[in-house]
């Protein structure tokens, strides 16, 4: 389990998975929290993490210890009952456990320094996923709250942000703003940077005012908001009569997953049921071929009984 680039330590989503299947074999009771409880709120990883960190019954701690380090597991660090942190053989995963006790209500209390006690009551408990299992982590409200006091590092902002943004995420995809754009509501170059910069489009946002001169110049543009914040959108170049060439469809990381990207497709083609030609160039990946064909799109070469070809030519 784990994995090394260089100095890099990561625990990845698999690792996660199998440590909690050990700890389901033990009937251990635990908590996600950490990097892992805010990526379990998304659903999916957002950065890579160096441990894992468990809030777990305190009954639980020693047969968990006793198992991994029968595993060829070693303590890295003791410092119970606040926590002891154990790493795999190779040095290239970390768990950081943090034993707790129940409130009798639902919720956990947990040891802290200088007799300090840390409390979660049950309504701070959200259920979240990582890597397609159930899990219980820390409500997104409950983590900010823990992201207070301390001058937050790089990987601090990081999860903030992400807290922030799933913190308003809605149950139903419905909440988000979609909107068509004119000259009044474009997006600003900011906005523009920090979409595009999000699913790593640097080629765009290496020039923003270039970017911005672009969206403004499309035929159609239509983007999705949430509470205010820019975290969708697409745009279209179009004659208006015989072609209509799909430019850009980009849905930031964090809210992908709620059909936003066919929302926008599908309003930014509109007012273009009557032109023939429809046209779009992505990447060559299978999750991009089936969300295309399930709106109706196919490969060039399947058109036409394989007369059709394309051209492009970048400068």
């Amino acid at each position: 389990m784990g994995s090394r680039e260089g100095t890099l330590v990561s625990t990845t989503d698999k690792d996660v998975a199998e440590l909690l299947t050990i700890l389901d074999e033990l009937g251990a009771t635990v908590v996600v929290a950490g990097g892992w409880g805010i990526d379990a709120l998304l659903g999916h990883p957002s950065r890579a993490h160096r441990d894992l960190d468990l809030l777990i019954d305190e009954e639980y701690v020693t047969p968990l210890v006793d198992d991994l380090t029968a595993r060829g597991w070693l303590v890295a660090a003791d410092l119970r009952p606040i926590r002891i942190e154990l790493s795999d053989a190779t040095g290239s995963q970390f768990v950081d456990l943090h034993p707790a006790r129940t409130d009798g209500a639902g919720g956990w209390r947990q040891s802290g320094p200088d007799d300090e006690t840390y409390h979660y009551a049950a309504d701070a408990l959200v259920t979240g996923h990582i890597a397609g299992r159930e899990v219980t982590c820390l409500a997104p409200g409950k983590q900010i709250e823990l992201h207070q006091g301390y001058a937050p590092r790089p990987v601090d902002h990081h999860d903030l942000s992400v807290l922030n943004l799933v913190d308003m995420l809605p149950a139903d995809p419905d909440q988000v703003d979609i909107e068509v754009c004119d000259g009044s509501n474009l997006p600003t170059a900011p906005e523009l940077v920090d979409l595009y910069g999000s699913v790593g489009w640097s080629a765009y946002t290496r020039e923003p005012e270039t970017l911005r001169a672009a969206v403004a110049g499309s035929a159609r543009v239509v983007t999705a908001r949430l509470h205010g914040r820019l975290v969708g959108l697409a745009r279209v170049i179009s004659d208006g009569a015989t072609i209509c060439y799909l430019q850009d469809v980009l849905v930031h990381p964090d809210v992908q997953g709620h059909g936003l990207g066919r929302q926008l497709v599908v309003e930014a083609f509109a007012p273009y049921d009557k032109v023939r030609q429809k046209v779009l160039i992505t990447d060559d990946e299978p999750r991009q071929r089936a969300f295309y064909q399930s709106l109706g799109f196919s490969e060039l070469r399947e058109s036409g009984e394989g007369t059709l070809r394309g051209f492009v030519r970048f400068s």
